[in-house]
C-alpha cells in the first residue's frame, strides 16, 4: 500500500510518500506527480517512510526528473532516504541520476 501527501507552496512541491512503491502502487505515485508537475517550480520527494521501491517506482521518479529537465527546472530532490531505499538507489546507480540526499 502507498499513501502520499502533497504540499504545494508557490510551485514548490513536496510529495511525502509512505509504504511501498512497487509494480502495484507506482501508478498512484505517477498519477499524483502528473497532476502537480505542470505547475511545479521544484519537486521534492520525501521517502522517509517508504519501505521499498521497485524499478517501476524508480521509473516514475526518472520520468519526473526528465520532465523537470525538459522545462529547465531543478532536478527532482529525494530526501530523508532510509537505509533500504539508499541501498536500492546505490545498487542501481539511481543516486547519480537525481539529487539524492543520502
Amino acid at each position: 500500500m502507498l499513501t502520499t501527501k502533497i504540499i504545494e507552496d508557490n510551485g514548490n512541491i513536496i510529495v511525502m510518500a509512505e509504504g511501498k512503491i512497487d509494480a502495484i502502487t507506482f501508478a498512484k505515485l505517477d498519477k499524483e506527480l502528473e497532476s502537480v508537475l505542470p505547475n511545479a517550480k521544484s519537486l521534492t520527494l520525501d521517502v522517509k517512510n517508504v519501505d521499498y521501491i521497485s524499478s517501476a517506482g524508480l521509473g516514475v521518479i526518472l520520468s519526473a526528473q526528465q520532465y523537470m529537465e525538459g522545462k529547465d527546472l531543478p532536478d527532482v530532490k529525494v530526501i530523508n532516504i532510509n537505509e533500504t531505499v539508499k541501498d536500492i538507489f546505490m545498487m542501481t546507480g539511481f543516486d547519480e541520476l537525481v539529487d539524492a540526499e543520502m
